[in-house]
């Protein structure tokens, strides 16, 4: 016989308030088509709960008072097994039975052991997941109120047993062989109920704060699992992460990036890689969110929790309001510090000594409110860089040449006397004419680039002046940095904070090493027809280059007599196609911000 059956009675074992138990009963539900469902819920809350379920999808917790000023709760939420079966219960209008003991300032207390991941179920199916977790299941005390709670619920179902054909129960994973046992002996012992406290109980909303704190599982997933059992759509839980992922790309904040969709499969397979590292079948959030951060950063990691723990359903009922004060780690009822503790038990787990949470640091940037129409003009007194800016932009033009000589096949060949190393391969026709001396030859073959020193980088092939306007050319602050010219957007127009503005070049030449003060581009040289900004930029490359290399990035190679002309001042120049480089880093490189101060530096790093 199953493991989950006992005469006419299917149970469904469950950790309270996770999603794939809810799941199950709805798999269970279809299958056996009970009569009755019962749960592990005490009858004397029957109306409270029926009206929390009634309230759903908004999230509710029966609010029950104890001795010691505290509350024990009820959570009625859709991820949680028995309220999914209460719920399927009266949609199709069968009896329901609460059929738990209410036990007086009740405390779960059960040995802490670390269960294998729930989405194993998914694989394994229910009954062998319950199997391989029942050896961790330690009875209760005798005496105990767990105990008393046990055979109560073994009274109620063996008077419904004789009462319905098919009993669907939902209880606890450690309460289903103590009751069985119970049934076997044929014990039926019925306890009276013990009413905590004065007050009577009380459904309580949740504020935003309490949502996610209190749900235990990802606020999104909860979300996509009511629509999924609301409209008859399938539930898949990789589907919906990637799905997250997808969303959270199309941010506003994030409107100046281009995340590709192999980018976001990285994060998903990252994130798988983690979970098993944490002996889990399928990545929770800390999982998620850490493969975020370390393959696309922390702006992209934000977008994806906000949306992961938002859970958007406005409650507007005026009842009692929980809510989570994050300073304090308190919950607030009303403006009153109150103390939650589950009557359910939550999934046992051992304490995380890794403290995963606190080393995964993802930092939200700054906000400053500006007011509407705010301009910078100090803009128009003078300006300076952002540092970390001048550092990546450093750093690509350097990486360009290396990208330009893994697409170069020109080379020389040089041949020499076999000595030790094959170096690129063996010259086959040296060594054939020298049959005779017995010798081997070997080639090593050069790469024939000329040593850059100038890039022209074209980000958009139009130029226009309303979409670029400025245009400026700027000295090296030091001998590491170059000498650059460009065509910009106009960065007035997008303050992102009092003292600092954002912009984004259509196009720009880079000089290094920097030229001498004789020989800076002024701001005339730049001073051309729009439809002429290109050649312009290629003629002050090839004119004012330190060394042969101009490398030309752009989508369209160069008008062929920059070639010639290049060539006539001994310059060699060479176009890398734009598509080369990913759209992601061009964006990264293409927008730039500008501070008012020197001294705006030390905290720009806090808005940028």
């Amino acid at each position: 016989m199953s493991l989950l059956q006992f005469g006419n009675i299917t149970c469904i074992p469950s950790f309270h308030n996770r999603l794939q138990f809810a799941r199950e009963v709805r798999k269970a539900f279809s299958e056996m088509l009970p009569d009755v469902v019962a749960v592990e819920l005490p009858d004397v809350y029957t109306s409270d709960i029926l009206q929390g379920i009634a309230r759903l999808p908004r999230l509710s917790l029966l609010c029950i008072s104890q001795k010691d000023s505290s509350y024990s709760y009820i959570p009625v939420f859709p991820n949680d097994s028995m309220i999914e079966g209460l719920r399927l219960a009266r949609e199709n209008n069968l009896p329901l039975a609460l059929i738990d003991l209410a036990v007086e300032n009740y405390s779960p207390a059960y040995e802490a052991f670390a269960p294998p991941d729930d989405q194993a179920i998914e694989h394994i199916g229910l009954e062998a997941y319950y199997e391989t977790v029942l050896p961790y299941l330690k009875p209760a005390a005798n005496g105990s109120p767990e105990q008393k709670r046990e055979e109560h619920m073994a009274a109620r179902l063996h008077h419904l047993s004789g009462k319905y054909q098919r009993i669907l129960l939902i209880c606890g994973l450690f309460h289903w062989e103590p009751i069985k046992a119970l049934l076997k002996q044929n014990k039926r012992v019925l306890h009276p109920h013990q009413l905590e406290g004065i007050s009577s109980p009380f459904l309580a909303k949740l504020g935003p704060k309490a949502r996610h704190t209190l749900l235990e599982e990802i606020p999104y997933l909860v979300l996509h699992y009511d629509i999924a059992r609301r409209f008859g759509l399938v539930y898949q839980r990789q589907v919906l992460l990637r799905k997250l992922l997808l969303e959270a790309r199309e941010a506003p904040a994030l409107a100046d990036e281009s995340y590709t969709l192999r980018e976001i499969l990285n994060i998903l397979r990252y994130a798988a890689r983690l979970a098993v590292s944490d002996k889990r079948v399928s990545p929770d959030l800390y999982n998620l969110l850490l493969a975020c951060k370390q393959t696309l950063g922390d702006d992209y990691t934000l977008e994806v929790m906000d949306r992961a723990l938002a859970y958007p359903y406005e409650d507007d009922e005026k009842i009692p309001e929980i809510e989570f004060d994050p300073n304090s780690e308190q919950f607030k009822l009303g403006s009153r510090s109150i103390t939650l503790q589950r009557r359910l038990p939550p999934p046992i787990s051992l304490p995380d000594n890794n403290q995963d949470w606190i080393k995964l640091k993802i930092v939200r940037k700054k906000q400053e409110h500006l007011p509407e129409g705010y301009m910078p003009f100090w803009f128009f007194f003078g300006f300076y860089s952002h540092v970390p800016e001048d550092l990546i932009l450093e750093g690509f033009i350097e990486r360009l040449g290396d990208k330009l000589a893994s697409q170069q096949t020109a080379t020389e060949t040089r041949v020499q006397e076999f000595s030790g190393s094959l170096l690129d391969g063996l010259a086959l026709r040296e060594t054939i004419r020298n049959y005779h001396s017995g010798k081997l030859y070997v080639k090593e073959e050069r790469s024939r680039l000329a040593q850059i020193g100038a890039w022209v980088l074209i980000f958009d092939e139009d130029l226009n002046e309303l979409t670029y306007p400025w245009m400026m050319s700027l000295s090296a602050e030091h001998h590491n940095e170059s000498d650059i010219a460009f065509y910009a957007s106009n960065p007035a127009l997008h303050p992102v904070t009092r003292e600092i503005i954002r912009a984004k070049y259509g196009a720009m030449l880079a000089i290094k090493p920097a030229l001498p003060n004789e020989a800076k581009i002024g701001w005339d040289a730049l001073d051309v027809h729009e439809e002429l900004r290109k050649e312009q930029l290629v003629r002050l490359a090839i004119q004012l280059s330190p060394r042969p290399g101009i490398l030309y990035l752009a989508q369209i190679p160069p008008e062929g007599y920059f070639y010639s002309m290049a060539s006539s001042l001994g310059k060699t120049l060479y176009h890398l196609p734009l598509n080369k480089i990913s759209e992601r880093h061009l964006k990264r490189i293409q927008r730039f911000h500008l501070l008012s101060r020197k001294e705006v530096r030390k905290n720009a790093d806090d808005f940028i």
